[in-house]
């Protein structure tokens, strides 16, 4: 390897930091459930899962309200964005119980739990739009992953899809999968700088009014129920 080539030495130096990380056990994270609803401890240990990665470049942001229209009223919410230096994931997480049935091409899927059928918005077209909408502001041309982690309880009775760019995973295939991706990545897509600059470009969507998150799920609803 030419050494000086430092952003290739970063690129090395990472891998070999990945490869103990993955092998290390995986902590168990203080959650109060009283405290956060069911999709935010979904969240909340996708997140336990990835964090040793911040030691090594990557950064994070969750719940993301990203402008979805060219006025900025409309907004796609985002439940956790990683960025490093072989590109961004974009991390949606279904913390469902039961059976889960989807098609890539169907515009709902089915969740059957305790014989009841209950249906949600088809979580690849979710990500899809997320990303569709981030990638003006991520301001660099780097790959964008997309990450569809449902909960360990659930089974995944009839799953397809083709896009190459889609996981659909629990969240015990998470680490694997994440491993997989920067192992792929042959070199280093951004810099640590331009990492830093993609974070503070999206932190703007971090904190948003109240009336922003509202109009956010009642424009959810509207479509669900479309």
């Amino acid at each position: 390897m030419d050494e000086s080539n430092p952003s290739g030495i970063f690129f090395l130096l990472l891998l070999v930091a990945l490869y103990f990380f993955f092998r290390r056990p995986r902590e168990k994270p203080l959650l109060s459930s009283s405290a956060k609803s069911i999709g935010e401890r979904g969240e909340t240990l996708i997140y336990s899962v990835l964090r040793p990665l911040e030691k090594h470049g990557f950064k994070f942001l969750s719940n993301l309200y990203v402008p979805s229209g060219n006025d900025r009223r409309e907004t796609t919410e985002i439940d956790l964005v990683m960025i490093g230096p072989c590109g961004v994931f974009i991390i949606e997480s279904k913390n469902y119980s039961g059976w889960i049935f989807g098609n890539e091409r169907n515009r709902y899927w089915t969740q059957v739990l305790y014989h009841e059928k209950h249906r949600f918005y088809n979580p690849i077209r979710q990500n899809h739009s997320h990303i569709r909408w981030l990638k003006k502001y991520v301001g660099y041309k780097t790959p964008v992953y997309s990450l569809i982690v449902f909960s360990d309880r659930c089974t995944f009775k009839d799953i397809t899809y083709e896009s190459p760019e889609v996981s659909i995973i629990h969240r015990n295939e998470l680490k694997n999968t994440v491993s997989r991706i920067i192992q792929n990545a042959s070199i280093p897509w951004i810099s640590e700088e331009q990492v830093q600059e993609i974070f503070v470009n999206l932190s703007q969507f971090l904190n948003v009014p109240d009336v922003t998150k509202l109009k956010h799920i009642k424009d959810v609803k509207s479509e669900q129920n479309a």
